[in-house]
């Protein structure tokens, strides 16, 4: 974590590498859990979250994803802002381990998430 200060402001920046990223399945939720994690120790250090960096190591793409991946990155997404608010002060590392989805309230547009049917059927992910 990296803290910038800029006329009295104080931001977080957070950079994280993987070093082992399935593309189609774990790395959009990976970034997910990141910028949740930067989001919450910015509020319990009470700074301004900011800039969220993924270094991306052995990022793979297996072959039988292909078609579905290619499919994916034509559909159409929102590009409407979403966001996150913590319902309790968080104050420790332990305020934030203690959360729950109760103690979350998500802020999302109804027409952010594309819920078209895929074509192309979705492959098995690799274990």
């Amino acid at each position: 974590m990296v803290v910038i200060e800029h006329e009295g402001v104080k931001f977080l920046n957070l950079e994280v590498t993987s070093r082992s990223a399935d593309t189609l399945y774990s790395m959009m939720l990976n970034i997910r859990q990141c910028a949740y994690l930067l989001m919450a120790f910015s509020a319990a250090l009470e700074m301004t979250p900011a800039l969220l960096t993924c270094e991306l190591i052995d990022a793979h793409l297996y072959e039988n994803q292909v078609e579905f991946t290619k499919e994916l990155l034509t559909r159409k997404f929102s590009e409407e802002p979403c966001s996150i608010e913590f319902k309790k002060k968080l104050n420790t590392v332990d305020d934030i381990i203690s959360l729950t989805m109760d103690d979350i309230t998500v802020n999302m547009p109804d027409e952010f998430v594309n819920k078209d049917k895929f074509v192309t059927p979705k492959p098995p992910m690799a274990v």
